[in-house]
């Protein structure tokens, strides 16, 4: 689904960025208009996300490593409104 936020019919039509998302679970992705099958920009998608968990960048410091991803959506950070 592609949905394009606050933007006038003239913008929605001209913008190279195009926001898509998905309900459920939430999750969204941004792609250019020229080439939307290209790899998206920013993904949220868990099908985008490195399987876990990901060896430590620095061997001998531990808590540079990554047990997950968790992504956090709250009003204060994302504000989306549909009109």
């Amino acid at each position: 689904m592609e949905l394009l936020l606050g933007a006038s019919e003239t913008f929605a039509h001209s913008s190279e960025l195009v926001f898509n998302y998905e309900a459920s679970p939430f999750s969204f992705w941004i792609t250019r208009r020229s080439d939307p099958r290209a790899f998206p920009l920013f993904d949220t998608r868990i099908s985008s996300l490195p399987k876990t968990p990901v060896a430590a960048v620095i061997p001998d410091i531990p808590s540079t490593s990554l047990d997950g991803f968790p992504l956090v959506f709250e009003d204060r950070y994302l504000q989306v409104c549909i009109s």
